[in-house]
C-alpha cells in the first residue's frame, strides 16, 4: 500500500530531528505515555525519561545520518 505524503513527510521530519541530534525536536514526536526501547536496553517509560536517554545518546556521539531509501506500509506498520 502506498504511503500518504503527509505520513512520509512526518517520517522524514522525525529522522531529520534525529540526524540533527535535536532532542526536543525528537521528543515532540512522542506521546506522554511513550514506551521506548533503544537497541537492547530495557524499555524506558515516560516522555521525560526517554528525552533524557536520547539526550545522553546524542551527546555521546559525534554525528549520525539516516538515508531513507524506501517506505512501505504493512497494515499499521511502516518500514523504512
Amino acid at each position: 500500500m502506498p504511503i500518504q505524503k503527509s505520513t512520509e513527510a512526518w517520517i522524514r521530519d522525525l529522522f531529520t530531528n534525529i540526524d540533527n541530534k535535536n532532542t526536543e525536536g525528537f521528543a515532540s514526536f512522542l506521546t506522554d505515555d511513550v514506551k521506548f526501547r533503544f537497541g537492547n536496553m530495557p524499555i524506558t517509560q515516560s516522555k521525560p525519561s526517554v528525552t533524557d536517554q536520547v539526550s545522553h545518546f546524542f551527546n555521546s556521539i559525534k554525528a549520525l545520518r539516516h538515508s531513507i531509501e524506501e517506505l512501505k506500509l504493512l497494515g499499521d506498520t511502516i518500514l523504512c
